[in-house]
């Protein structure tokens, strides 16, 4: 059919990968910050305003923010990179595509473990 499966079935789902992951990141840690709150404020009793204020003194934006969207793009890009090798090239079999699936998660698990340490030597080298 002379269709490119690099164009229509690769790079679509790279792409998806490496956007959705930071916003993946994104919607987590705001629910981290709302579940704080919740146990903070409605359940223990702290103050809202000294919530609010002690969540902005201890935020830093360089090495809170901007480090986790990097870290989290740097992973989208490595795990949609690990999933589109391994679903590409994976026998179709149900056989085939069950090892590909586990190949991928067991090379994605340690990929981003890997990542996540070299990403934090080199972000945080600096700071002490």
């Amino acid at each position: 059919m002379a269709v490119d499966p690099i164009a229509r079935v690769i790079a679509p789902r790279f792409m998806a990968a490496v956007f959705s992951v930071p916003l993946l990141a994104a919607l987590f840690s705001a629910a981290g910050v709302g579940g704080a709150w919740i146990i903070g404020v409605k359940l223990i009793g702290i103050d809202d305003g000294a919530f609010w204020s002690q969540m902005q003194a201890s935020v830093d934006v360089r090495i809170d923010i901007v480090n986790g969207i990097l870290k989290s793009v740097v992973f989208g890009v490595a795990v949609g990179l690990i999933s589109v090798f391994e679903g590409y090239f994976a026998v179709p079999t149900a056989e085939g595509v069950s090892t590909a699936t586990t190949r991928t998660v067991v090379t994605s698990s340690l990929t981003v473990l890997l990542l996540d340490l070299v990403l934090t030597v080199m972000m945080f080298r600096g700071l002490n």
